[in-house]
């Protein structure tokens, strides 16, 4: 029996001298962001960019939790964790550059908060948009049991105060790399995780 994993890692194998040219089409790029129409949108509270623990310091005492405070979590909080998984930092000849590395720049990652219990903030599902520091709110209502269902009923998505959840719009990096965008896709997402 063929393992799908090896398949596919023999598939998006890159091999220089075998490798047919490709330049992408400028004119079929698709979109940097998702944005979404007539919907709300909050924006966030200016992230942090200069103060908390050293790049050392949160390394050495970063660890995995699993049990939450029972408070709502503030707003400000909020506004610094997804600064930091896809926030915009600069601005350079057209791109825009991010707290997380990308390949080619081309951020094929979308972030999605589920929003349980935030200080002035209704539960729902919201969108991230990096460009207005903004979250878009897709869906109002309490959707705990519904993520937890997905992510094998593990409680901690009930109890956590947000849920990140990460999509991949494969065609930004498909565009320039082909099937090896699949790769890049995981390293990104993987990235931004972290």
């Amino acid at each position: 029996m063929v393992k799908i994993g090896r398949e596919f890692q023999k598939e998006t194998k890159y091999d220089r001298k075998s490798m047919k040219p490709h330049s992408p089409d400028f004119a079929k790029k698709p979109p940097v962001f998702n944005q979404f129409t007539d919907v709300e949108s909050f924006k966030l509270p200016a992230p942090k960019k200069r103060a908390g623990p050293s790049l050392w310091t949160a390394m050495g005492t970063r660890r995995s939790r699993r049990n939450y405070a029972p408070q709502p979590m503030k707003r400000e909080e909020l506004s610094q964790i997804m600064w930091a998984a896809s926030g915009i930092t600069a601005e350079a000849q057209g791109f825009y550059l991010r707290t997380a590395p990308s390949a080619g720049g081309l951020y094929p990652i979308e972030t999605y908060v589920v929003v349980n219990k935030v200080h002035g903030m209704g539960p729902g599902v919201y969108h991230y948009f990096p460009p207005d520091h903004a979250l878009e709110l897709l869906r109002a209502g309490d959707y705990s049991r519904a993520v937890a269902h997905a992510a094998l009923d593990q409680k901690m998505a009930i109890n956590a105060s947000i849920v990140l959840i990460w999509t991949a719009v494969v065609e930004r990096s498909r565009w320039k790399y082909s099937q090896r965008a699949y790769r890049y896709i995981y390293l990104d997402a993987g990235h931004i995780g972290q």
